[in-house]
């Protein structure tokens, strides 16, 4: 089964933690524990921004990343 989902065109392209948070139902623990995976990936990789303390994540390749690692 495919699911498609379609954001708003005005959307960004990049969130915090916290947007992963809220947009996906995730707490913090979940959602920085899925972004650490997708960092050690090579593929998925390029979806995450990590500058000190503070991460963006593309929120399209992040959807991408969890339909990816769902049953």
């Amino acid at each position: 089964m495919e699911v498609k989902v379609k954001m708003a065109d005005d959307a960004p392209e990049y969130g915090k933690v916290a947007t992963i948070c809220k947009r996906f139902s995730l707490g913090q623990t979940s959602a920085r524990n899925l972004i650490h995976q997708m960092q050690r990936d090579r593929k998925w990789k390029k979806g995450v921004i990590a500058y000190g303390r503070m991460l963006l994540i593309n929120i399209r390749m992040f959807e991408a990343f969890l339909i990816s690692k769902s049953y």
